[in-house]
């Protein structure tokens, strides 16, 4: 099979069954292809081993910093036919918790 040659397309061109099929063969050609082995390398030995990395520490985040949070504790929905006073104690029990969780600045 002879070398693949590009095909410079232009706008408006017809794609035909032989253009696809000789693109096909091109794919085909550069997938099955002899390939030559670069040069060999230098065999060598392992070097030592590096020292051991150091534990993360977490600090605690801020307002002004990022740091470590934890999940807040999983909260009830607020009741769908709930009065202001209900929203009220939902909301405060939500951020009760982010700020717990350290999510929040506490107040």
């Amino acid at each position: 099979m002879a070398d693949f040659a590009k095909n410079d397309w232009k706008t408006g061109d017809t794609i035909t069954a032989d253009q696809l099929n000789r693109m096909e063969d091109g794919i085909q050609q550069a997938n099955t292809r002899a390939m030559t082995p670069g040069p060999k390398g230098v065999d060598g030995t392992n070097g030592t081993d590096g020292k051991d990395g150091k534990d993360a520490v977490l600090t605690v985040a801020t307002v002004d910093a990022i740091g470590a949070v934890k999940m807040a504790a999983a909260l009830p929905d607020a009741a769908e036919n709930a009065d202001a006073a209900a929203l009220r104690t939902t909301l405060n029990g939500l951020l009760a918790a982010l700020r717990t969780a350290g999510i929040v600045a506490a107040k």
